[in-house]
C-alpha cells in the first residue's frame, strides 16, 4: 500500500467480496477479460480510426513491457497530460498493468499546475502530446526535467525532442510478433487490486488542485 494511504476496513472488504461486489481485479485486468471474450469487437473509435479490443490490448501489453523496461514499477507516479485520444487509453491501461499510478493532469494545465503535480506526487515520468493548438508541451516538459531531477522520462505522443521518448517508438520497439517475450517480461508483475490505481485532481477552488488517490 502506498505510504500515507488508509485502506478499507477489513470488515467492509470482506462483506463486499462475499457479496460478489469486489473481484480483486485491476482496471487493466477487467479490460483484458473483455478482450479475451470479444477480441474482434470495436473498443475505441476516434474519427475514422477504429481499434478492436485485441489490437488495444496488444498495444497495452507492449507499452507496459516497454515502460517496465524503462524502470517504471508499482507505485511510481506518472503525470499524464493527454487530450481525448486513443493513446490516452493505451497509456492509462499500460500504467495500470504494471501498477504505476497516473496523475491525471488536464490539457489546459500549464507550468504552475504541472510543477505542482510533479512536486506533490514525486513523479518519475511525464506523458504528453507534442503540440495542441499553438502550445508545445515538449518545451514545458523540458523545463520540468531541469527543475526536477527525479523526472527521468518524458514520453511524447507525436514527435519527441532530444532527451524525450516517442510513445509509438516504445510500442513499436516491442515486436508485436514477440508475444511470448512480452508476456515473459511481465509474467512476474503482480499488481495489488487494492492498491492506488489513479490520482485524480480536486477542483482547486481555494488553491492548487490536491491529488486524490
Amino acid at each position: 500500500m502506498l505510504e500515507g494511504i488508509v485502506g478499507w476496513p477489513e470488515e467492509f472488504s470482506a462483506r463486499y467480496r462475499e457479496a460478489g461486489l469486489w473481484e480483486d481485479v485491476t482496471v487493466a485486468e477487467m479490460v483484458e477479460r473483455t478482450a479475451k471474450r470479444v477480441p474482434n469487437r470495436t473498443a475505441l473509435i476516434a474519427g475514422d480510426r477504429h481499434m478492436t479490443y485485441a489490437a488495444l490490448m496488444s498495444d497495452v501489453d507492449r507499452l507496459a513491457a516497454a515502460l517496465h523496461a524503462l524502470g517504471l514499477r508499482a507505485d511510481d507516479r506518472v503525470v499524464v497530460q493527454l487530450p481525448n485520444i486513443p493513446e490516452f487509453v493505451t497509456v492509462y491501461l499500460a500504467l495500470n498493468r504494471i501498477g504505476a499510478i497516473p496523475v491525471m493532469a488536464l490539457r489546459a494545465h500549464r507550468h504552475a499546475e504541472v510543477r505542482h503535480f510533479i512536486r506533490a506526487s514525486g513523479a518519475v515520468a511525464y506523458v504528453i502530446a507534442d503540440v495542441i493548438g499553438n502550445f508545445d508541451y515538449r518545451e514545458m516538459a523540458a523545463e520540468m526535467v531541469v527543475e526536477f531531477p527525479a523526472l527521468a522520462h518524458v514520453i511524447v505522443v507525436g514527435v519527441a525532442r532530444p532527451g524525450q521518448v516517442s510513445l509509438n517508438g516504445l510500442i513499436d520497439a516491442v515486436d508485436e510478433r514477440a508475444t511470448a517475450d512480452t508476456d515473459a517480461s511481465l509474467k512476474d508483475v503482480r499488481v495489488d487490486a487494492m492498491a492506488v490505481s489513479t490520482m485524480l485532481l480536486s477542483g482547486g477552488t481555494t488553491s492548487m488542485s490536491k491529488l486524490i488517490p
